[in-house]
């Protein structure tokens, strides 16, 4: 199958009338440096969520920002300066985490939806029990027409052995574990570019093909995150491995997410290698040779 196939299949596979999409937004995208919500995009997130969950969609938010948000919130409230020591990270992501959930349960509740909240580690994974347990509950999250199920890292507990690279590489395995039509991942960049983005000749590309040559793009991480664009392509390049469809871009892009579910261009496209296996069989090629485990 030609890469001009690959884009047209994937094209059709948008006429299905309900999409199963796990959307991923960091800690830059909705924060300031000093830790201080960005209500606007947050909001906007938020709207754009409600408004595909009425249209049928079943949506999951894969969301990062506890510690820098607990860290905002040491600083105001009692002036206190906590460094960057794995414990001093675990108290900050214990006080930003309850402050996140609620910034997302207000806005939600606006238009009508609860929120839900699954704390996660790599260890709840590590068996089939385990990872049973979370896929019945996120699958009943899911069927639910009132709930908004929305999933981090549970930092304040997770020892450093045995810790996600990032919430790039969470947000890949749930989509690869709940057979996901879309992973969107949502940054500050418009998508990937050919060179440095600040270079003023770097161009988004807009699609890439899988089974062609991978971008060379810089290893600069987040300011505050553990990931970058590096984190980013490798998860897009294992999702394509087992059928996903994955799209880099802007948070900031007005109706992003409309517009992607809908099929419209933004942002980068990572199309699905073609003829990979059944996804029922999902979990079985999880614990028999796990693409997620190879650090």
């Amino acid at each position: 199958m030609c890469f001009k196939d690959h884009l047209i299949q994937h094209l059709l596979d948008l006429v299905r009338c309900r999409m199963r999409v796990v959307i991923k937004v960091g800690t830059q995208s909705i924060l300031t440096s000093s830790g201080a919500p960005v209500l606007k995009t947050i909001r906007s997130l938020t709207t754009q969520i409600a408004f595909l969950k009425r249209q049928g969609h079943e949506v999951l938010l894969v969301s990062s920002g506890a510690v820098c948000l607990g860290r905002g919130v040491a600083q105001r409230y009692f002036g206190k300066a906590y460094g960057t020591s794995l414990r001093e990270k675990q108290v900050l992501a214990s006080l930003g985490q309850h402050s996140l959930i609620n910034i997302y349960c207000k806005l939600f509740l606006k238009h009508n939806y609860l929120t839900s909240q699954i704390l996660v580690t790599r260890h709840d994974f590590e068996t089939r029990q385990h990872s049973l347990n979370i896929l019945e509950l996120v699958e009943e999250l899911l069927r639910d027409k009132h709930i908004i199920p929305i999933i981090n890292e549970n930092d304040a507990i997770a020892i450093a052995q045995c810790m996600f690279l990032d919430n790039d590489e969470l947000s890949g395995l749930i989509a690869e574990q709940i057979k996901a039509d879309k992973l969107v991942i949502l940054t500050n960049t418009d998508g990937v570019y050919n060179q440095y983005p600040d270079n003023p000749e770097a161009k988004v590309i807009r699609v890439i093909d899988p089974s062609g040559e991978w971008p060379d793009i810089s290893t600069t991480k987040s300011t505050h995150g553990r990931g970058g664009m590096v984190s980013k392509l490798s998860t897009a390049k294992k999702m394509s491995q087992i059928g996903v469809v994955t799209h880099i871009a802007s948070v900031n892009h007005e109706d992003v997410l409309n517009k992607i579910v809908k099929g419209e261009q933004v942002g980068t496209t990572i199309l699905a290698l073609p003829n990979q296996q059944n996804k029922e069989s999902h979990l079985d090629a999880v614990f028999a040779n796990p693409i997620f485990c190879n650090h």
